[in-house]
């Protein structure tokens, strides 16, 4: 699970909320459609479990040392964020 302005404000993900409560997310070409009852509310956010959209991508990710790992291999590229991102993906 990711914070919803964490995968838009760190990875680029757009996303728009669709009539029924839903949120629509859309990175490197494919879509994800995200039920209102499968996003989390945490305190003024909301969070959605990423892994289909990541996965479809080709994300491969780690957690290490409290640093959730994301690599994008046919793009060369690392990203890594801390704190209470790691922690999410931890207690999972």
């Amino acid at each position: 699970w990711l914070p919803l302005e964490v995968l838009q404000g760190q990875l680029g993900v757009s996303s728009r909320p669709l009539l029924d409560g839903a949120l629509s997310l859309e990175w490197y070409g494919q879509r994800l459609t995200v039920p209102a009852a499968q996003q989390r509310s945490l305190a003024d956010e909301v969070a959605v479990d990423a892994a289909p959209l990541l996965d479809a991508v080709g994300v491969q990710r780690q957690l290490r040392a409290g640093v959730l790992e994301l690599e994008i291999e046919r793009f060369q590229r690392s990203l890594a964020h801390k704190a209470a991102f790691a922690a999410m993906a931890a207690s999972r």
